[in-house]
């Protein structure tokens, strides 16, 4: 990871695939066009599946790390509510995450503001996400 831990660039990744301290997360999501409301929020999970980087695992915006009872979407749960969302994921002391979306960047940047936002600083963005990954012509 870079040295502020903000960013990660495809080849720096590649080369860390199968570390063991490494956890690597797709957190697609969709905003689909859904008239007459302006959008429909769509998880990413079916994307991943069908292709993702290898060792990745995905985290759920949409369903595990979103307040169920708040009355907006993608509303950050509690502290702890999330703490035990990530550690289901196996992310803990001593791991190092990186995180990518496909499509926007705002997905992986979202889940790192999040983690930062309860003391886990030992996150970054995979530079360019799962678009620029590909375009590089790395495994997927």
């Amino acid at each position: 990871m870079s040295a502020a831990g903000l960013l990660i660039d495809g080849e720096s990744l590649e080369a860390r695939l199968g570390d063991a301290a490494l956890r690597l997360y797709d957190c697609t999501t969709w905003l689909r066009p859904d008239p007459p409301r302006i959008y429909r929020v769509e998880s990413g999970r079916a994307d991943f599946e069908a292709g993702h980087i290898p060792s990745a695992g995905f985290l759920d915006l949409t369903a595990e790390l979103a307040d169920a009872q708040a009355n907006f979407n993608f509303m950050m749960p509690s502290p702890e509510a999330l703490a035990a969302a990530l550690g289901n994921h196996g992310i803990g002391d001593g791991c190092e995450v990186v995180l990518y979306s496909r499509g926007n960047i705002q997905w992986a940047t979202r889940v790192w503001w999040m983690m930062r936002a309860i003391g886990f600083d030992a996150v970054a963005v995979l530079d360019g996400g799962l678009d620029k990954w590909q375009a590089e012509g790395r495994p997927v």
